[in-house]
């Protein structure tokens, strides 16, 4: 009987080339070192070392409003450069803000979801989501999302290794302008309800939420006199309201008639010159809403009703209001109010000209053919 003996085990030496971090790694031979992870590297000897402990990043811990605040998320950025050369950045969030950290420890804010021509301006960032990155290409798409409240997330943004930018393509006719963005509960004046602001039940950043006076069968709060905001009264569907109904209290809305109903005045208060929409429990569902604004016609009937003459272009007044039925006024009933915006038209405004006029104009005909071309052109002009 024979027995197989064992391998005996050996040990294969490589000669490494040094480690190499600067240059395309497509351009490094299979033996060139090209990660150091944890290791101090000493110059004088050419040598790496295990570090015995870990340092401090930052040159100072991140303050807001004189308030220590948490890093919640830490992204590396890494990307070739027209020239060959490796950008490396270490992006951030510190507190609500979104930073890229530089070699010396000092943080330089990247505005994330900056407003159109305040490049300056950036939406704070939630605090303690679940953040989530990945390069493609030369960019760093970046996610935040509460994995088990579908409301409550930040804005989705890209970078590409000099600066932060919304991250994907809005589609024609929906860039959304805020009208109100139900950022603070005080800025509203209530009428049988409390308000409170809410960042767990959220669509956008954060919301208000509506507590029902109990035995009250219809409570409402509003905002007067605001910055006049443009509605497009010339394209229909152009104005958009989410509103989040709980399963729990979706039965305690009207059953006969309208059950919430959204006012826009023109005026400093709603004794004239307004739209009222209307939208009864069959249009509605527990969960997040989308109620849609058509200021393209005046609304009558179930749509809703109206007074005087509404300038949509000078939207300043709006009231949210809520009706329950008879056997739901007893009971305290929560509504969660978020992200009132206006919506852009979407198309071009043609010159319109007859068959056969000079073809720079579009033609008002049946066989006219609309089309869009999305154009991407980055920082260098490609």
């Amino acid at each position: 009987m024979s027995v197989d003996r064992n391998t005996k085990p050996h040990l294969d030496l490589i000669n490494f080339q040094g480690l190499a971090t600067k240059l395309n790694p497509d351009l490094l031979e299979q033996t060139q070192l090209q990660v150091c992870q944890n290791a101090d590297f000493y110059y004088e000897f050419g040598s790496l070392r295990k570090m015995r402990g870990n340092s401090r990043k930052l040159s100072a811990i991140y303050t807001e409003s004189a308030a220590a605040k948490p890093c919640s998320w830490i992204g590396f950025y890494k990307s070739q450069d027209f020239s060959g050369q490796l950008i490396r950045k270490v992006l951030t969030q510190l507190g609500t803000t979104i930073r890229v950290v530089a070699s010396d420890g000092s943080t330089t804010a990247m505005p994330v979801g900056a407003v159109v021509g305040s490049e300056s301006t950036a939406l704070s960032q939630p605090n303690k989501l679940f953040r989530s990155h990945g390069l493609f290409d030369r960019l760093m798409l970046v996610t935040g999302q509460d994995p088990f409240k579908g409301g409550k997330r930040g804005t989705f943004f890209k970078f590409d290794g000099f600066r932060t930018s919304n991250w994907g393509v809005i589609a024609p006719g929906r860039q959304e302008t805020i009208a109100q963005g139900f950022e603070s509960s005080s800025a509203f004046t209530a009428s049988n309800c409390t308000l409170s602001d809410e960042d767990t039940i959220a669509y956008y950043l954060n919301s208000v939420k509506m507590l029902k006076t109990a035995g009250a069968a219809d409570c409402y709060f509003e905002i007067l006199n605001q910055i006049a905001q443009a509605f497009n009264s010339t394209i229909e569907d152009r104005g958009e309201l989410r509103v989040y109904i709980p399963q729990d209290e979706f039965r305690n809305l009207a059953t006969s008639g309208r059950a919430i109903s959204v006012y826009f005045g023109s005026d400093a208060t709603f004794r004239s010159n307004y739209h009222r929409y209307d939208f009864r429990v069959g249009e509605l569902a527990p969960g997040w809403n989308t109620l849609v604004f058509d200021f393209s016609t005046v609304p009558t009937g179930n749509t809703g009703t109206s007074a005087g003459n509404l300038v949509e272009s000078a939207v300043k007044s709006y009231r949210f209001e809520a009706l329950f039925n008879t056997a739901g006024t007893a009971a305290a009933v929560d509504l969660y109010w978020d992200h009132l915006v206006a919506l852009d038209i979407g198309t071009p405004t043609p010159a319109l000209a007859d068959q056969g006029d000079d073809e720079t104009n579009f033609v008002a005909s049946e066989t006219s053919v609309w089309s869009y071309r999305v154009t991407f052109v980055n920082e260098f002009g490609t």
